[in-house]
């Protein structure tokens, strides 16, 4: 939920010598606020879902049959279409044709974008283009690759079936005794079946890695079986989801595709089920189906709603970290992933004993060996980088636990923004709103780096941040106790090219036939 992009390393630290250990943690790139939608039938039960040119589409459980339902990426119904006697799993390609793994006769049927039909194949069986569709809880059994390839999972003969458009088989693979059930396309072409721990194949079916069960420390370790959903984010990034708990897992790799998270994303950890299955927009936003509503959680990496090509997100990696013998330089070693640029901005921040608020921030100043140059605007991306930090020029503390976080940047705004046009009323221009609130726990993650880059608009000193200078000066723009005052949000929004929404503009926003209701008093205009 945070925009500007962080990697934790956990330290132990003792100054003038002792051990040190490092453990990467989450990244968080999405926001805390969630829109949903419902079918307009509440006797209706969700399955499936999948998104494409032509919306969103969600498999309908009705008391007496089971059709599709169709939907605005905002979720206003649009049609319900089709009969089918069990739904796997729905896909879509790139014209929109939308694709139904059907239990109940074996066949996947199409249809194009509005629900027309126009073709089927396969039937029950074990010969080529045969299905034996018996493991019931599989929602994601299909999906489409590269090329409009159509991918269908097969369990009962322990095998993938790939398709091209009008239905003819161009290969298969499987392992007598597997049970593929989850299957999605990454859009590098690799395919990650769920069968049932996730496994990485390449489109022609060559095995590339098994992930090892699912780790994270405060909860003891969890495995992935079984796995309600699975599907890939536009930068190559694989949701799986762990009914124990409702857990959903973000799944990270390098680029020799080994595990390098994984991320925990806890987003359902209160929801009364875990997601039956989820979707990716083109814009990165995640659609869960729970069931009786889908949820949509919006990914922040861009101020514009829906670009045709998402842009890929900066993601730091702190590699390694060790304390200087005798002395109190920290050595850190570590990278920023980023898929389409060479250089990011990037600065680093320490927290003490495992905190992560202001009164825990340390800036880091003291960079020693030349090794600042590896700080900065112009951070090259995709190598591995070093710095070495003066621990005891800038931390009073003799002996304590800190936290290291390197924080990156790629040009986009400090915050994330979904915006919305409120049009002219005919004496007033449009303007651009946030569609949502500007919470103190976002603005937190703005002061971050505001201290980390040591902005000069501002004076920390003991988790407290001062105006310094012009409009702001001598102000208590935030602190732990009371949060940021009215003067510290008009700074941070000035860092962010906005500004505060007037009353006249929320009026405005919330009349007439457009109505946007969830403009409200915290929400931002956005600067011309």
């Amino acid at each position: 939920m945070k925009k500007i992009f962080r990697n934790i390393c956990c330290l132990a630290v003792v100054l003038w010598g002792g051990a040190l250990t490092a453990q990467t943690m989450p990244q968080d790139n999405w926001r805390s606020n969630q829109h949903q939608f419902s079918a307009p039938d509440p006797t209706v039960t969700l399955s499936s879902i999948a998104i494409g040119t032509g919306g969103v589409y969600v498999g309908f459980i009705g008391p007496a049959s089971n059709s599709i339902g169709q939907f605005q990426e905002n979720g206003v119904f649009i049609r319900q279409f089709g009969t089918f006697g069990g739904i796997r799993g729905i896909a879509c390609d790139s014209t929109g044709n939308v694709y139904v793994l059907d239990a109940g006769d074996s066949t996947v049927k199409v249809f194009d974008q509005d629900g027309s039909p126009l073709r089927q194949w396969g039937s029950f069986g074990t010969n080529d283009g045969q299905f034996s569709l018996t493991v019931a809880n599989a929602t994601t059994a299909i999906t489409v690759g590269t090329n409009d390839q159509i991918y269908v999972c097969d369990p009962g003969n322990s095998r993938v079936q790939v398709f091209d458009k009008l239905g003819n088989l161009l290969r298969k693979w499987g392992t007598l005794g597997s049970s593929p059930v989850n299957i999605a396309a990454c859009p590098d072409g690799r395919i990650y079946v769920n069968n049932p721990t996730p496994t990485f194949f390449d489109s022609s079916g060559n095995w590339i890695r098994t992930l090892q069960p699912l780790f994270d420390a405060d909860r003891n370790g969890y495995g992935f079986s079984p796995i309600s959903c699975l599907c890939t984010f536009p930068d190559g990034l694989v949701l799986a989801g762990y009914r124990d708990n409702n857990f959903l897992w973000l799944i990270r790799l390098d680029a020799s595709d080994n595990q390098v998270g994984p991320s925990f994303y806890q987003t359902y950890v209160n929801s009364p089920s875990l997601p039956q299955s989820a979707a990716i927009d083109r814009r990165g936003d995640l659609y869960a189906n729970f069931g009786n509503v889908v949820q949509i959680t919006e990914r922040e990496y861009s101020s514009v709603q829906n670009p045709p090509t998402p842009p890929a997100i900066p993601l730091p990696m702190v590699l390694n970290v060790s304390q200087r013998p005798n002395t109190a330089w920290l050595d850190v070693d570590f990278r920023i992933t980023d898929a389409d640029s060479t250089n990011v901005a990037a600065t680093a921040l320490a927290f003490v004993n495992g905190g992560n608020t202001l009164s825990a921030a340390v800036p880091m100043s003291t960079f020693m060996e030349n090794t600042a140059t590896n700080l900065g605007a112009n951070t090259p991306a995709n190598t591995n980088l070093h710095i070495t930090w003066n621990m005891g020029a800038d931390w009073s503390i003799d002996y304590a636990q800190v936290q290291v976080e390197v924080l990156a940047n790629d040009g986009r705004g400090l915050m994330g923004f979904h915006w919305i046009t409120v049009p002219t009323d005919g004496t007033n221009a449009a303007f651009q709103a946030s569609s949502a609130a500007v919470p103190e726990s976002e603005l937190l993650s703005v002061w971050y780096w505001l201290i980390a880059t040591h902005n000069p608009g501002i004076l920390f000193t003991n988790g407290t941040v001062m105006g310094l200078g012009g409009a702001f000066d001598g102000q208590l723009l935030s602190n732990d106790a009371g949060g940021t005052t009215v003067a510290g949000r008009a700074f941070a929004y000035s860092q962010m090219g906005v500004r505060a929404i007037t009353p006249a503009e929320i009026a405005r926003a919330g009349a007439g036939s457009y109505g946007f209701s969830s403009v409200n008093a915290n929400s931002v205009v956005k600067l011309p």
